[in-house]
């Protein structure tokens, strides 16, 4: 069956690198915590995967929010903050970015998914929202369509990569337009990011990104969705958004206005609301 290969082929991965990988965590990369949240690192894989995880009771709904290519924890913090009065929240950074350790070569979606899926499984992580921003669309659309039982829903925003623009030039372009709409900040943010990257390593995200297609995944995702973009965002175009919407068969569609590609960053507050509302949909 298709989900048994799917877990085999996983299965394979996480021991794969678990065998050959064996990577300590970025001691030099400085961890920015914010008050009410905990910086913790788990061996996941062979990786040391961080992760920034709110102070909550226990009763608290949990969502984990996964990052976008060339980011990592930082641009997803001021909507962080705001989710965390209400939910417990989860930020892993995938292996790569940020203060988790940097692997020999980038790994694919596929791979990125598998070990989010080992890091969900040690923080007894089932049946709660993940919300995804870009390229980290891509990897919970593959988290989702693989292991329905961990994601009650899914909110996807500004998600890569549109099929009109395959290349890393065309998409380095676009992010190039979107970034005369991203807030101050943004730019020293992204900088911070691709420091702990490392070039050879965020030009080797960008080729997985663009190689990836996240169309025949959506179908398999079961679901209630959230599909959103900001109207700014030249990264992913409405045109783009309504396909993703059309092969997804829960799906509720939202833009915000005047917000660019990274609406978690730009938008938090209005961002929290859309979400906050979808999951109280009954």
């Amino acid at each position: 069956m298709p989900e048994e290969k799917n877990d085999q082929k996983l299965n394979t991965i996480a021991t794969s690198i678990e065998a050959s990988q064996k990577l300590a965590a970025r001691s030099d990369v400085k961890i920015d915590v914010p008050p009410g949240f905990t910086s913790s690192f788990t061996s996941t894989a062979g990786y040391e995967v961080h992760s920034l995880i709110s102070h909550a009771a226990e009763n608290r709904p949990k969502i984990v929010m996964i990052h976008g290519a060339l980011a990592s924890r930082r641009y997803l913090l001021p909507t962080a903050k705001l989710l965390a009065k209400d939910f417990q929240v989860y930020v892993p950074e995938m292996p790569g970015h940020g203060a988790s350790s940097r692997p020999k070569q980038a790994l694919t979606v596929l791979e990125q998914a598998g070990v989010l899926m080992e890091w969900f499984v040690q923080h007894e992580l089932e049946n709660v929202y993940v919300f995804a921003n870009s390229y980290g669309c891509q990897v919970a659309a593959q988290l989702a369509a693989i292991y329905p039982q961990l994601v009650d829903r899914l909110i996807l925003t500004g998600p890569t990569c549109d099929r009109a623009a395959p290349t890393i030039m065309e998409q380095a372009y676009r992010l190039w337009l979107d970034g005369f709409h991203e807030p101050k900040g943004a730019g020293h943010q992204l900088i911070a990011d691709l420091t702990d990257m490392s070039v050879r390593i965020a030009f080797q995200t960008a080729e997985r990104m663009v190689s990836d297609d996240i169309r025949p995944k959506l179908a398999q995702i079961t679901c209630l969705t959230l599909v959103l973009r900001g109207t700014r965002d030249t990264i992913a175009p409405q045109n783009w958004l309504e396909e993703i919407a059309s092969k997804l068969t829960k799906v509720r569609v939202e833009t915000i206005e005047n917000a660019p590609h990274c609406v978690n960053y730009a938008a938090a507050g209005k961002l929290t609301e859309l979400i906050t509302s979808f999951i109280a949909e009954a």
